[in-house]
């Protein structure tokens, strides 16, 4: 049981990675996970443990981070000081502004948001993503988030290193990324 379980975290963790190195791709999870909850579980599983703060946003959120935290061990605190944010809202009412970005000398002491969306297509949206891991720029589309969030996303990491990283979970258990390296461009620009 343990090997197996070592196995899906590493190959979990390779998913994750590839996702965070590629922003605006999607990815599948390896051993197919059936629903959106499950998908989390296993990015938590692989990526918290009882160092890694945790909150969630919104009512539900909040539900799934109790949950999480007693299969990751992972102490809950308030939302501005979590490593890892649960939203499964489509905007942060304007708390993403209000999360961890680092600071010049801890750059990397910043929230990683663990996002519940609709569906992640890698085209068809209405913003530009540049930056590294991009061939020039893409134009992802993230359906279960609002248009002016995007907005405080920009604001939130208009200062690299600074920022913060999203990892997005559709209801077909696909990840995609966001590192706080990427640049957004459109709409109100």
């Amino acid at each position: 049981m343990v090997r197996t379980q070592t196995i899906r975290e590493h190959r979990t963790f390779r998913t994750l990675m590839e996702a965070m190195s590629r922003p605006g791709t999607v990815h599948g999870f390896p051993d197919s996970p059936s629903t959106r909850e499950a998908c989390l579980d296993a990015v938590a599983g692989c990526l918290l443990d009882s160092e890694s703060s945790l909150a969630g946003l919104d009512a539900e959120a909040k539900g799934l981070a109790e949950r999480i935290a007693i299969l990751t061990r992972s102490p809950l605190v308030p939302f501005p000081e979590a490593d890892f944010v649960v939203v499964t809202e489509s905007s942060t009412a304007g708390n993403a502004r209000h999360l961890r970005t680092g600071s010049p000398d801890w750059p990397d002491a910043t929230s990683t948001l663990l996002w519940l969306v609709d569906e992640l297509h890698p085209s068809g949206g209405t913003r530009t993503w540049k930056g590294p891991g991009i061939l020039g720029e893409v134009l992802p589309r993230v359906l279960g988030v609002i248009d002016s969030e995007w907005d405080d996303i920009r604001l939130v990491n208009s200062s690299y290193p600074l920022g913060i990283d999203i990892f997005f979970l559709d209801r077909n258990c696909q990840i995609m990324a966001i590192p706080r390296s990427t640049r957004i461009q459109g709409a109100t620009e």
